[in-house]
């Protein structure tokens, strides 16, 4: 499905914690941070193509963006927490491909 995101951190942890509790998993919390190319912002030819921002009406501050299935991301930096939890999660940046069309279709999955 879909990659539910949020630019509000406390919405970002509410995702976080939806999906810790849903695997019913003690041991590992993991606090995903996406980056899009940072010219995006002003120029087109650098905006992510397979991103969408969700407005709900009831909730206008949530910015939630959803990637389309299968988007490519490359991961540019790893912090591992020596305990990960909710508290304390490990930290993964990853960065959002510009247009998931010109990539790879030979790309490996993520677990």
């Amino acid at each position: 499905g879909f990659l539910a995101t949020s630019r509000v951190e406390s919405k970002a942890k509410e995702f976080m914690d939806r999906a810790f509790t849903a695997h019913r998993r003690q041991d590992c919390a993991v606090m995903w941070r996406v980056q899009l190319h940072p010219r995006g912002e002003d120029d087109m030819a650098y905006m992510c193509k397979h991103v969408n921002l969700v407005q709900h009406g009831t909730m206008p501050d949530e910015y939630e963006y959803l990637f389309a299935p299968y988007s490519v991301f490359t991961v540019r930096e790893v912090r591992e927490s020596a305990k990960a939890s909710k508290g304390v999660p490990h930290i993964i940046d990853i960065e959002a491909a510009i247009d998931n069309s010109c990539e790879s279709e030979d790309l490996p999955l993520a677990p």
